[in-house]
């Protein structure tokens, strides 16, 4: 029997999520770093699409209140799942209980759920959650144009204070960013725009009767190419390639799910497996990295990406297994 769920978004997570890895392995940087920043937030956008072309077919407000609910639960159980699997790593790595009191560092480990991050790439699945419980009730006051106006202004703000910083040779926003430990680039502010623009696509899904996919091309090389410069630009003025937000990050990424929805969707039976597969991949593959780069002091970035790779798919496959027998893990994917 067909999987039917179209394959097409399976197999761009498991992409995603290696482009991911790549950024956290520091591999490539030099030649693809501003093209492989697409990952994260196209997360965002596809996990909004989903849930916003959900909300759409509802009209009872009780039962789109339940899925939204459905949608926060299910990610809540994810992150509990992984911060528990990974508290070891973390509370190590994060030194909790090592540069702070006891109380204090419960204090900043609650902190970091919320506005940060505990265990590595955890601060996705929260800024998700946050994000898309603001735009859900916002919405049901303000319109999508005031919203998605807004988003964006967040987002220039975070560009502005965390890649054009050299800009303000006066103020240091990163410093200030560091000193309180909350980076806005890794909070539910840099996913508000995202969560806008799946949104956007699912409610005018109208605009594919229009699609040109000869220009749709064009537009994604331009914008691509524009991306590139920019990331030239600032990396060269700020002496620091790692930034994660850009200007041209938003209409290439625009553009990229916009062809994206035009794939001819198709189906093959593990699609699910590949699903499962990116959740966990994602999730685990930097811990796996803190663990021999840190600790066990492996210095080949390589061969930590690849033994890190490796044992999230190995994991993967553990997980799946316990799922048929413990009903709580299914929430591990």
């Amino acid at each position: 029997m067909k999987n039917k769920v179209n394959s097409v978004f399976d197999v761009l997570k498991i992409i995603l999520a290696m482009m991911v890895v790549l950024i956290h392995g520091k591999l490539f940087i030099n030649y693809v770093y501003p093209w492989i920043r697409i990952a994260v937030p196209l997360f965002f956008v596809m996990s909004s699409y989903f849930l916003f072309s959900k909300l759409n077919k509802e009209k009872d407000d009780v039962k789109r209140k339940e899925i939204v609910k459905t949608f926060i639960f299910r990610n809540l159980k994810l992150y509990l799942i992984w911060f528990i699997i990974f508290l070891p790593v973390t509370i190590i790595n994060k030194k909790y209980f090592v540069d702070y009191s006891f109380i204090n560092g419960l204090l900043n480990m609650i902190k970091d759920i919320f506005l940060s991050g505990t265990f590595s790439s955890s601060w996705y699945i929260m800024a998700l959650v946050e994000g898309v419980l603001i735009i859900y009730f916002s919405s049901k006051k303000v319109n999508n144009k005031i919203l998605f106006s807004i988003s964006l202004l967040a987002n220039i703000f975070i560009i502005m204070t965390c890649t054009y910083t050299f800009l303000f040779p006066n103020v240091d926003f990163l410093k200030f960013y560091k000193a309180v430990k909350i980076l806005p680039f890794n909070t539910f502010l840099v996913g508000l725009l995202w969560i806008m623009v799946g949104k956007l696509f699912a409610e005018n899904k109208n605009i594919m009767k229009n699609y040109n996919k000869k220009i749709n091309i064009i537009l994604i090389v331009l914008t691509g190419i524009m991306f590139y410069i920019e990331w030239y630009f600032t990396k060269v003025l700020a002496n620091d390639y790692y930034r994660d937000c850009y200007f041209m990050l938003i209409p290439f990424t625009i553009l990229l799910f916009y062809y994206i929805l035009n794939i001819k969707p198709f189906y093959f039976k593990h699609s699910l497996l590949l699903r499962k597969m990116s959740t966990v991949i994602y999730v685990s593959h930097k811990s796996f990295m803190i663990i021999f780069l840190k600790f066990i002091c492996l210095n080949n970035r390589y061969l930590v990406v690849l033994i890190s790779v490796v044992l999230s798919i190995i994991l993967t496959f553990i997980v799946d297994f316990l799922s048929k027998h413990i009903k709580f893990m299914k929430n591990a994917y």
